[in-house]
């Protein structure tokens, strides 16, 4: 459900939590089938119209026949305010002690987007074909020009053969002569990942380096680092570390890789010399 942690839903949050008293919020993911032919997330909230409570009682991923079960977890609002910069995000946690503890130990690593101290590391963006209104610009036979989205990429490495799946070209002159602002966005070398995969997924983070000049698909979502100070590769690294996924999942109900859910990551500015033990390995990994 996207009143948990989405954007879209910060400001009823905000008055639902600081106006009533909540008394519990039922998280039901979209594995649990709970309409019929239908996957969709949903959460169950019991409020009433009370003095509001200092703490928010959750149970996260209940399946539709133990609706009435156990594994609560309980979330001090002050700490979640404090946690989350006012916005009232709530964490699903599976278990609460252990990972309310790493949320505070990452909350003073600065974010992806920056802080007063450290500048954005990069700009995200989705994959510049539309694969619905530009599908006309997709092709099954040659064009001289590979095209890349979801189904070419794996962690760490993108298929960049010219006998890959289909659709594997792209009339990338007549694109940009349509959408030129695309140039840029392709100018530079990316780090590229999926811009939606299955909340059911074991891992959702998934990047890997693309040279630039490539056009993808809006399965994709891309990021140019920005920051100098930044090395791709170690930023890759940590994109596809299980510290970052488990982060990631922790405050995300649904299937979209949001901006701002990678906004939100933290990044820690690690000396140059860290940074390179970070790109080795993954270069070790991208050689193997």
């Amino acid at each position: 459900s996207s009143f948990l942690n989405e954007t879209s839903s910060t400001k009823l949050r905000q008055r639902v939590l600081s106006g009533y008293a909540v008394e519990e919020i039922v998280e039901i993911p979209e594995r649990s089938k709970l309409f019929d032919g239908v996957n969709q997330a949903t959460c169950i909230l019991t409020c009433g119209r009370r003095a509001p409570k200092k703490t928010l009682r959750v149970r996260p991923g209940v399946d539709i026949g133990h609706l009435g079960g156990d594994g609560a977890i309980t979330i001090d609002l002050d700490q979640l305010e404090l946690m989350t910069g006012g916005r009232m995000e709530v964490p699903l946690l599976r278990s609460p002690d252990l990972e309310w503890a790493l949320l505070a130990s990452l909350r003073h690593i600065p974010p992806f987007r920056g802080d007063d101290r450290f500048p954005p590391v990069g700009e995200i963006s989705v994959g510049n074909v539309d694969e619905t209104i530009d599908r006309a610009f997709v092709s099954d036979a040659p064009t001289g020009d590979l095209f890349v989205k979801g189904i070419h990429l794996q962690e760490y490495a993108v298929d960049l053969r010219p006998d890959g799946p289909s659709p594997r070209w792209v009339r990338k002159e007549a694109f940009l002569e349509k959408r030129p602002a695309a140039a840029r966005a392709i100018g530079a070398p990316r780090l590229i990942g999926r811009n939606t995969r299955n909340k059911a997924s074991s891992r959702r983070l998934k990047f890997a380096p693309l040279p630039a000049g490539y056009l993808c698909g809006n399965s994709i979502k891309q990021i140019v680092v920005t920051d100098p100070n930044i090395d791709p590769l170690y930023l890759m690294a940590l994109l596809n570390s299980s510290v970052l996924n488990w982060h990631f999942e922790v405050f995300c109900s649904q299937n979209n890789v949001r901006n701002y859910r990678i906004e939100a990551l933290p990044v820690p500015r690690a000396s140059t010399q860290v940074q390179e033990a970070f790109a080795g390995i993954a270069r070790l990994i991208m050689d193997a």
